[in-house]
């Protein structure tokens, strides 16, 4: 609780309908001024998922606020400030983006894309 108090972390709420976790922790490890953070080299997660696609994840991909709060409110905001604080990302940071955007451009890839009805702004 000190680590979280110090860093004036809370969740964000404009970063919905997820990433909002991952987004408060990384604050805590920035405004830590050593922080350890580890990145293995192979590591597997697995989710699960509701066969009726009811979990808020699942049906994330339907919220036209996914393709804007959580990349530019989140992903982006994070790095902009570690870059404005540091000098530069931290190279846990940088994977911590690509592994959330990594979902973004797999959902993509998919016939049936999101991203196909989304406005050209």
């Amino acid at each position: 609780m000190d680590a979280i108090r110090a860093a004036g972390a809370s969740f964000n709420p404009d970063i919905r309908p997820n990433f909002e976790d991952a987004e408060f922790l990384a604050r805590v490890f920035l405004a830590a001024p050593q922080p350890v953070v580890a990145t293995l080299p192979a590591a597997r997660y697995h989710y699960r998922r509701r066969a009726d696609q009811s979990s808020l994840v699942q049906g994330s991909w339907a919220n036209p606020v996914k393709y804007d709060a959580v990349l530019r409110r989140g992903v982006l905001a994070l790095l902009v400030d570690a870059a404005a604080a540091r000098g530069a990302a931290p190279r846990w940071l940088e994977y911590l983006a690509l592994y959330e955007v990594q979902f973004y451009l797999r959902n993509d890839e998919k016939t049936q894309s999101g991203t196909a009805a989304l406005s050209p702004r």
